[in-house]
């Protein structure tokens, strides 16, 4: 997990990372799909995306086991020779959410609750009306997770930014999918199937413009409830998701409060998660508030600039050589880093690197 302090170059590199592939709705893996039962309703594109706004916005409840994989072309970050707890911390994040995962989703009104079920531990995300914790079995630690702030008014619209772990249900990366349908986007039907033995509709949404990296996004969804219970998203020109997350089991019926509730162990270790601030010994003169976030474009060629510290800062604080991984072009996401001397910008984007190369010269 991140702190403030030492930690904040890795929680600035590792939110960047993560941001447009979370708020395009981007996570998960193909299963066996069943033929669908014959006779469901015909709707149209439209109406479809009404239905499942509105069911999503209604305080669904809905739990049950989830199946991810995600691969965005991580180059194998294990073999770079990290000699910091940040930079370690900022591999960990990374490949804990890459590779195949079975997770168990609970999802009631603003409570959601996302365990991460390994071989011989647990790594949960639980996020109530409350409280939002962490839990890591592995180390005994629990994880305080502090509330987002709002964006500061002269920042622009920027886009929905998880405080890791993120959670990987179908219904936020749906919602968020489909939230962005705008004119820049076509929306059609696929052909009915079932997921975890339930009969779906599937929408398909694809960006009209040729800047972004992502090809289509497949969402699938439950004919009676009108919820997600599949996600998946190609990237441009691939006939395999990179990423997808689809319940395997399901259930609708109403969650016993309990589920929500957390209380660390007797034993195990707390820490305070702080959201990064930046350090006055690093914020050159005359900076204005606001602005150490930057968006360009908008829609699915948005470009999300981040600043830090020196590049010179972020090596000695992670305890590696960020020019082994950055530039990184992956299949959904491209990002660089701009030195600017006493700073540097981390840009990030679904898109090409020829795009972020284009905003360089307006981040000083």
């Amino acid at each position: 997990m991140v702190r403030t302090g030492s930690r904040s170059i890795a929680a600035r590199i590792a939110v960047a990372l993560l941001a447009v592939a979370a708020s395009a709705g981007a996570l998960g893996f193909t299963l066996w799909r069943a033929s669908p039962s014959a006779g469901l309703t015909a709707v149209t594109p439209q109406d479809l995306v009404a239905s499942v706004l509105n069911a999503t916005a209604a305080d669904p409840t809905i739990s049950g086991e989830v199946a991810t994989h995600v691969d965005l072309g991580l180059p194998d970050l294990s073999q770079l020779p990290v000699q910091s707890s940040s930079g370690a911390g900022v591999i960990g994040l990374l490949e804990s959410i890459s590779g195949d995962h079975t997770l168990r989703v609970w999802h009631s009104g603003d409570n959601l609750r996302v365990s991460d079920l390994l071989p011989a531990a647990e790594r949960s995300t639980i996020l109530s009306e409350d409280a939002a914790w962490a839990w890591d079995s592995q180390t005994f630690t629990a994880y305080r997770l502090p509330p987002l702030p709002q964006p500061p008014a002269d920042a622009g619209t920027l886009p929905n930014v998880p405080t890791p772990p993120v959670p990987v249900d179908p219904e936020t990366l749906a919602q968020r999918a489909l939230s962005a349908i705008e004119p820049t986007t076509s929306v059609s039907l696929g052909a009915n199937t079932q997921v975890a033995g339930r009969d779906t509709y599937t929408l398909i949404i694809e960006p009209k413009t040729s800047e972004t990296l992502v090809g289509r996004i497949e969402i699938d969804i439950d004919t009676q409830q009108d919820l997600p219970l599949r996600v998946a998203v190609y990237a441009r020109g691939t006939q395999t998701p990179a990423i997808t997350t689809e319940f395997t089991r399901v259930s609708f019926e109403p969650l016993d409060p309990s589920v929500f509730a957390f209380s660390p162990p007797p034993g195990a270790k707390i820490e305070q998660v702080s959201l990064p601030q930046e350090s006055p010994a690093t914020k050159p003169r005359g900076s204005v508030p606001g602005k150490d976030a930057r968006v360009f474009g908008s829609g699915w060629s948005t470009v999300v600039a981040v600043r830090i510290p020196s590049i010179a800062d972020v090596q000695k604080q992670l305890g590696a050589d960020v020019s082994s991984f950055l530039p990184y072009s992956g299949s959904l996401v491209s990002a660089t880093l701009v030195d600017r001397g006493d700073h540097a910008w981390l840009i990030a984007g679904s898109v090409p690197q020829s795009s972020l190369v284009r905003v360089e010269p307006e981040l000083t």
